[in-house]
């Protein structure tokens, strides 16, 4: 390891620029008061300074990780290979994206903190999960007592669903409300208990009321405006495979899978190559 100008700087090749010098009082004004030697950087050099550093990979090229890592397992010099593996069985494991909406944005997600979309309340349900299991709202660790689902199209639905049922078995005295666009068929109706609100137009509105994080949503039916106070909102969009998984799957040359989030399923499913697999599920609730 070289120390050089009392910093640890690997010699990047890709950094566009060097660090920037910071500006100092000249040595004849020094002797003369005890102001601070070093000026800082003006609006320009710091602007530059920072793009200098999103610009290699989020490492500012100082080493100090190198000299903090006592087992030495940083290498500055290594480079990517590839690998060859010889093994018995091939098992994928699909991750899911939600498919980009703008209706999240209308409906407050990102904007209210109490919005949260699907797999972030799966997340929530989960053991392992942020709360250990529990379901508490973002804003104050409070267990809401009402949380309404917002479903846009029948694979949001049915995962929704699939979020409704188990929410239903953990907490059975929270209050579920449903909004959907369509009616839901006798094959993927709400689990019983649930309060349904069919709405063709979009939710006029979502926003934050008083002080306490709660949440109005404001919906027109039969010619009027109707709304409901509630203490968190799930928004759900369709989901789809990782772009990943989708570039794995062509080059096996295998068909697409059923949707998981239907099912959830955990055991291995075969495919139509020997000893090659899909893992069944995005988690189990």
């Amino acid at each position: 390891m070289i120390e050089e100008r009392k910093r640890y700087i690997p010699n990047f090749k890709d950094i566009p620029s060097n660090r920037a010098k910071i500006p100092e009082i000249a040595a004849e004004k020094r002797i003369k008061d005890f102001i601070e030697v070093e000026l800082g950087l003006d609006r320009e050099r710091a602007i530059n300074e920072a793009k200098r550093c999103l610009s290699c990979r989020r490492c500012l090229g100082c080493k100090l990780c190198l000299a903090a890592c006592e087992p030495k397992a940083i290498d500055f010099d290594q480079t990517g290979e590839n690998m060859e593996l010889i093994v018995d069985s091939l098992i994928i494991t699909p991750g899911v994206e939600m498919v980009p909406s703008k209706t999240k944005e209308e409906l407050g997600y990102g904007k209210f903190i109490n919005v949260v979309n699907g797999l972030e309340f799966e997340s929530i349900l989960r053991e392992d999960g942020p709360y250990g299991g529990l379901i508490l709202r973002p804003s104050d660790g409070e267990i809401p007592r009402t949380i309404a689902f917002i479903a846009e199209g029948k694979d949001a639905l049915l995962y929704a669903h699939k979020e409704m049922s188990a929410t239903q078995k953990k907490f059975p005295a929270i209050k579920l409300s449903l909004f959907s666009k369509g009616e839901p068929s006798d094959a993927d109706s709400p689990p019983e208990g649930i309060i349904f609100t069919q709405w063709k137009s979009d939710i006029l509105e979502v926003k934050e009321k008083g002080g306490n994080n709660n949440l109005l949503i404001q919906w027109k039916a039969d010619g009027e405006i109707k709304e409901e106070e509630l203490q968190m909102i799930v928004v759900v969009t369709p989901l789809t495979l990782s772009p990943e998984i989708v570039r794995l799957i062509n080059q096996l040359d295998l068909p697409k899978p059923s949707p998981f989030w239907e099912h959830l399923d955990t055991s291995l499913i075969k495919t139509e190559k020997a000893n090659v697999f899909f893992s069944g599920g995005i988690g189990k609730i």
